[in-house]
């Protein structure tokens, strides 16, 4: 494994791997790692440099034992948080995931559309520039849905998805939208659920084409293995957290090995 070049996906928990899985459809003979930061689960609610700090020493408490080409970061709220600041520390090329606002703006008949995202990515200013930069003209409305987050993290059983989806997304239908962001990769994993919601009315976009799509033109080909391994870590030793994954891995079969790693501490 380690003479081996991987893509390294980050995400505090399971929403990057919507992006993984819808990426490893287009090209599936890529070596991969996948970290789950479940110490630090969720990134939802931490502020900036935090976040920054936090993918900063991921990355290099992996780089010396396996060969990175490409970082993803597959989280929407570290993307707009830390983005900026890990290209600027690490010289291999860094894809974030922000939300699909300039597609939104394409695709929106009535000119309304709603953005769900995590208490973090809505309070930051990036959001607003994309806003300002590709929906200037249209009406836009938005909100913070961090229950959705552990709906789908902690597989809540339907009923219960269901009148958190009541509670945090009838304010949209009070707005009248025609479409809606998924501005945080765990919701990507209730798209069913969101659509049957507003009875498939409501166009649901979210990151993974345009992600995945970014990936494809920076995929280097030393990156590609026909005999390719597939790894998950999680960054705390709780055995149910690593069952869980587990379970996931069931659903989604894509990990070869799935074990705990440590996060070591850098000073940058």
């Amino acid at each position: 494994m380690v003479n081996k070049n991987y893509i390294l996906f980050i995400d505090s928990g399971i929403g990057g791997l919507s992006i993984l899985k819808y990426f490893l459809d287009l090209e599936k003979d890529v070596n991969i790692i996948y970290f789950a930061d479940t110490l630090n689960y969720p990134y939802g609610k931490k502020d900036e440099k935090t976040i920054g700090n936090i993918l900063f020493n991921i990355y290099n408490s992996l780089k010396n034992e396996f060969n990175i080409s490409l970082i993803v970061i597959a989280c929407n709220t570290a993307s707009v948080s830390a983005l900026s600041f890990l290209r600027s520390q690490i010289s291999i090329p860094v894809i974030g995931t922000v939300p699909a606002i300039k597609p939104a703006a394409k695709v929106t008949k009535n000119n309304r559309i709603g953005i769900i995202a995590t208490e973090t990515t809505v309070k930051l200013d990036y959001i607003q520039n994309l806003i300002k930069n590709f929906a200037k003209n249209k009406e836009v409305f938005i909100k913070s849905c961090p229950k959705l987050v552990d709906a789908a993290e902690n597989f809540y059983s339907t009923e219960k998805i269901q009148e958190i989806l009541k509670e945090e997304l009838s304010f949209f239908v009070a707005k009248d939208i025609d479409t809606l962001v998924l501005g945080c990769t765990h919701y990507s994993f209730l798209l069913e659920d969101i659509n049957n919601f507003f009875n498939n009315k409501v166009k649901i976009l979210d990151s993974r084409e345009g992600v995945s799509k970014r990936i494809l033109q920076l995929l280097l080909e030393e990156v590609k293995d026909k005999n390719s391994k597939k790894l998950l870590f999680i960054s705390n030793r709780d055995i149910e957290i690593k069952k869980k994954y587990q379970r996931f891995n069931e659903i989604l079969k894509i990990f070869d090995h799935i074990d705990y790693h440590e996060i070591l501490f850098f000073s940058n």
